[in-house]
């Protein structure tokens, strides 16, 4: 192979995730501010109505698109009448939904206990709709790798969340502050998604493309059906059996714990599947990449989540405002929940590049087996920080099963307990770092700056003892990063 073609896919990963992480980086930034502003304006019941209907929708959204858009973004070529067979397909799809959400919202208020639920749902359920109009231009900018396009979608959608939530939010609007922010953000990003595109559909419809595009999305599906229950079965758990201040507390914790693997899946994530997909003819290559771009993640996984776990409790009164102290120790649960999901993240698109999505299954029910029959005892005896200690611990297995088989597929087995040697430095400096707390003396911010410096001094003087080259990796990732044609 000549010395062109590595610096080609370097460029285009490099740029690729420039423009992704600026996306969700700027979207990420806007939805931290709306959600510290809003929960000084709402009560935590406000945030758990909206996650019981969210339950509902989130549900309904698997299956939108019955895994089209992943399957437009697998394809090696793409052609238009893939692509307007899809948007006849999904928009359909959509609606069929709509109806179904409104029909079972009564029974989800009834489940819950909740009957001011049925109108949110029934509400809230036009996101689907919405959804359904932007998937296919959303899978032509992810399938060329045009993340630059997606910047305004991303930043403008999130925007127009805050302003309109905190705007009906300081109104006292409650609950419904969140349902037409919502909205409001799903309506922008379909319109900025299409003008994005540049591509208008001429309305053709191919059954031969739609065949073909159920036959490796038909995986994705059961993948996110399975992924879905496993993932919302704390929300429902909580929301039947504790009250919607619960799962308001619960869902607000979830969300900053969860900040890393969010971020992590919309830009490393989001770029490595078609990333993956361009370069998996070349194994040789493809492992060199995939060690290279999962390496860094993983160190840079691993600090955030000592930033979070051992810095956030100590200032989430002063943050969120004094009806959410509840909330620090179950963010320092869930980060460490967070820590697995951001690090797998990485890992799963390659199992979508080799062309077996149908791997993530075992993990998956290995996960299962722990917390589908231990979830109700943990909220009736230990309430929402067992259930996050539950659904922490339950998910290890699966994790390490899914490395497993990655590290297999791609023939570099012998490199998993390096790889993976980050994590037990930084649970290491986790315990340390816990362990000087006592001896401080400040106490507010000024105690958070010092988890922060000292969490960071032990975590990097820990990679340098005892991994010294993963140090010299971020350098090689960085540079692939700013690679320039």
């Amino acid at each position: 192979m000549d010395g062109t073609g590595p610096k080609k896919t370097g460029i285009r990963f490099g740029n690729s995730v420039f423009w992704a992480s600026s996306s969700s980086a700027l979207a990420k930034v806007v939805d931290v501010l709306a959600l510290f502003l809003l929960t000084r304006l709402l009560e935590p019941e406000s945030f758990g109505l909206v996650a019981m209907a969210l339950l509902v929708i989130n549900g309904l959204e698997i299956l939108l698109d019955f895994g089209v858009g992943q399957a437009l973004v697998h394809k090696s070529t793409i052609d238009d009448e893939a692509a307007e067979t899809a948007l006849r397909i999904i928009p359909a799809v959509g609606l069929v939904l709509y109806v179904a959400s409104f029909l079972v919202s009564r029974a989800a208020a009834s489940f819950f206990n909740s009957p001011e639920l049925t109108n949110v749902i029934r509400a809230l359920s036009f996101v689907l709709v919405l959804q359904s109009l932007g998937a296919v231009p959303n899978a032509l900018l992810e399938r060329k790798l045009m993340y630059r396009n997606m910047v305004a979608a991303e930043a403008l959608s999130s925007l127009c969340y805050l302003l309109v939530s905190a705007s009906l939010a300081y109104m006292g609007w409650t609950v419904w502050s969140l349902v037409w922010g919502k909205l409001a953000r799903g309506f922008v990003r379909c319109v900025v998604m299409w003008l994005s595109a540049g591509w208008r559909p001429a309305g053709k419809f191919n059954s031969k493309a739609a065949k073909e595009l159920y036959s490796f999305g038909r995986h994705i599906v059961v993948l996110g059906l399975l992924s879905f229950i496993l993932k919302n079965l704390d929300n429902a758990v909580i929301g039947r059996y504790l009250s919607p201040a619960d799962l308001g507390l619960y869902t607000v914790a979830y969300s900053v714990g969860n900040f890393l693997p969010t971020f992590v899946k919309m830009t490393l994530g989001r770029v490595a599947f078609p990333y993956y997909s361009r370069v998996r003819e070349n194994p040789e290559d493809l492992r060199e990449k995939f060690l290279t771009i999962n390496r860094a993640n993983v160190i840079l996984c691993v600090w955030v989540t000592l930033m979070l776990a051992g810095v956030f409790p100590l200032v989430a009164g002063e943050i969120l405002g004094s009806r959410w102290g509840e909330v620090g120790p179950l963010v320092q649960i869930l980060a460490f929940f967070g820590l697995q999901r951001s690090i797998a993240s990485v890992g799963a698109p390659i199992l979508n590049a080799l062309g077996v999505p149908q791997a993530q299954r075992e993990p998956m029910l290995l996960n299962a087996l722990i917390f589908v029959p231990l979830a109700v005892p943990a909220a009736k005896m230990g309430g929402a920080r067992a259930i996050a200690i539950l659904a922490t611990v339950s998910i290890i297995p699966g994790f390490i099963w899914t490395m497993r088989r990655v590290f297999s597929l791609l023939r570099i087995r012998d490199e998993l307990p390096r790889f993976l040697l980050p994590c037990a430095l930084g649970i290491t400096c986790f315990a340390l770092q816990q362990s000087l707390s006592e001896y401080v003396t400040v106490e507010g911010y000024g105690r958070a700056m010092f988890a922060a410096a000292s969490s960071t001094v032990f975590f990097f003087l820990l990679i340098r003892v005892f991994e010294p080259t993963s140090l010299s990796n971020l350098g090689v990732f960085g540079r692939m990063l700013v690679e320039t044609s």
